[in-house]
């Protein structure tokens, strides 16, 4: 799979929609992954004209086998956005048919902000949400969640359905040291 954060400027880049599907099916991708909300923030992905082009990528994905996903980052600033964020993109997973959600859990001030109970709540939440419109969940978040002790992962991973770890090896002695880390990271949990 692969994230696209800003779908205008690709399609734009590429030459349009049907070169975006071209390109993704010579990588031989099984999935895309498109940002559709950021807190209770409808992203720009979904909205006006690059919404149109959103709908017409998953059609053209869809015929060549390529997955879309839609990715959301949640926030919980206040208390009731756990429920409110996991409805609004449970709505857009359905309004676009997409395959399912990854919830783009992370520690740090742009991204998740409530308690452990407020993880609990919108991640539950929206799994109950997708699985009764047949659509799956999946948590994309630090590669290491023990480097983050006090960010709620295990709960947001208690209802995913699948894992995809963020692997940054920037900083790393090499990629395999690095991808080696996070397999152990993440052994614990019992979904792929």
């Amino acid at each position: 799979g692969m994230y696209i954060w800003k779908l205008a400027p690709v399609i734009n880049t590429e030459g349009g929609v049907q070169a975006v599907v071209d390109k993704a099916k010579r990588a031989q991708l099984s999935s895309v992954w498109v940002k559709i909300a950021n807190g209770t923030s409808r992203y720009s992905n979904v909205q006006g004209q690059t919404g149109n082009r959103f709908r017409e990528l998953i059609e053209l994905m869809g015929e060549e086998g390529i997955d879309v996903w839609g990715w959301h980052v949640p926030r919980v600033l206040e208390h009731n956005d756990a429920h409110e964020e996991a409805d609004l993109t449970a709505t857009i997973a359905d309004e676009f048919e997409l395959t399912g959600v990854l919830m783009d859990s992370e520690s740090g001030s742009n991204f998740f902000q409530g308690t452990a109970q407020d993880a609990t709540n919108y991640a539950s939440r929206l799994r109950s949400k997708l699985n009764a419109s047949g659509r799956s969940l999946a948590i994309s978040s630090h590669d290491i969640p023990g480097n983050f002790p006090t960010f709620p992962f295990f709960r947001f991973a208690a209802h995913a359905e699948v894992n995809a770890p963020q692997v940054y090896y920037g900083g790393s002695p090499s990629v395999q040291h690095r991808l080696d880390r996070a397999i152990d990271a993440n052994a614990n949990l019992s979904i792929p």
